[in-house]
């Protein structure tokens, strides 16, 4: 199986990988020897994961969903929220209290940048991007907007920023050459 996602919790005491099996594991690596935590987290589809700033939760991006763990409990879903395709890339706000993604569509192409309240509820905000890949979120503001980076598979990342208001038009880098 093909590991999709791997992510360290903020204390460096976990590690958590996902695989195309649908399966989460949890690994404990505080002694930096990975060893199984004895806890599989199981669902449908690629599993791409990230913590929370926190260290209290775990995002899990699958096909159509993105769920919430408690980390330590492992028991059952915290919260789930429903996207419309494969979720790319998932991330945490700096201060854990929202979850930001992309979904895309390998057949059209198509996809979208959300941003969900770790409570619960509908997006917040959200952007269609063509192309998404991949996703990098600041570990900080700047200006008060929150800087987002989505890597997509023609060469370019589109750059964006979150505010209260929602996402900035994005701005498309073309990395073509060495320049």
């Amino acid at each position: 199986w093909a590991i999709y996602g791997v992510a360290f919790s903020p204390d460096g005491t976990l590690m958590v990988t996902g695989g195309n099996d649908g399966r989460i594991k949890i690994w404990n690596v505080a002694n930096q020897v990975p060893t199984p935590a004895g806890n599989v987290l199981k669902g449908n589809g690629i599993g791409v994961i990230a913590f929370s700033p926190d260290g209290k939760l775990l995002a899990v991006g699958r096909d159509g969903t993105i769920e919430l763990w408690t980390v330590g409990s492992w028991t059952t879903v915290l919260r789930t929220f429903t996207v419309t395709s494969s979720v790319y890339g998932v991330a945490f706000s700096p201060d854990s209290s929202q979850v930001i993604s992309i979904e895309y569509d390998a057949t059209t192409g198509n996809g979208t940048l959300d941003v969900h309240a770790v409570t619960g509820g509908s997006s917040l905000h959200n952007i269609p991007l063509t192309d998404a890949y991949s996703l990098a979120v600041s570990h900080t503001l700047v200006a008060g907007a929150l800087p987002v980076a989505v890597a997509t598979t023609n060469g370019y990342v589109q750059l964006t920023k979150l505010a209260a208001t929602g996402f900035a038009t994005p701005t498309k880098l073309t990395l073509n050459s060495d320049a």
